[in-house]
């Protein structure tokens, strides 16, 4: 497993940033760091403290990837994807999605940083980011425009 930890933020070696880094679940560079950048983030989003359900990573990281593909945002096919992964999920819960876009030419840190920051700006997609779950995924994939495509898919009751 490999993380990118972001020494050039202000205030980056502190207790909690390197916590939240060692704690990190398993999965892949883009998934870890669009979860640190969450975990980190000043208002203490709780999305990510539930548990990183491999079923919710492989299904963000396939709507980051179809984003990238088409380089263009949105909740695509959200329909028939929310019956497909609701009907994965534990104990009857359902799926929400969030989905978010960084400025063109951003290095991966600085863009799940405005990811965040961007689902931050919609109180509709901060009560999915900063709320609990129970199971969450998080992944962001780059398109060939220099433009990060993140996706987050948490269960709810």
């Amino acid at each position: 497993m490999t993380s990118i930890y972001p020494l050039s933020l202000p205030g980056a070696l502190t207790k909690h940033n390197l916590q939240s880094l060692l704690t990190l679940p398993e999965g892949s560079l883009t998934q870890r760091t669009l979860i640190l950048a969450v975990r980190i983030h000043p208002d203490g989003p709780a999305s990510a403290d539930g548990v990183f359900l491999t079923t919710l990573a492989k299904e963000t990281e396939s709507h980051s990837s179809y984003q990238a593909r088409i380089n263009l945002q949105g909740h695509h096919n959200w329909e028939s994807r929310f019956h497909r992964i609701s009907a994965r999920l534990p104990g009857g819960d359902s799926a929400k999605e969030v989905c978010a876009e960084s400025w063109p030419g951003m290095g991966l840190i600085a863009a799940a940083m405005d990811c965040v920051h961007s689902w931050r700006q919609s109180s509709g997609h901060w009560s999915a980011v900063g709320g609990r779950h129970a199971y969450y995924g998080y992944d962001m994939k780059r398109g060939s425009n220099g433009i990060w495509y993140a996706t987050g898919i948490f269960s709810t009751r």
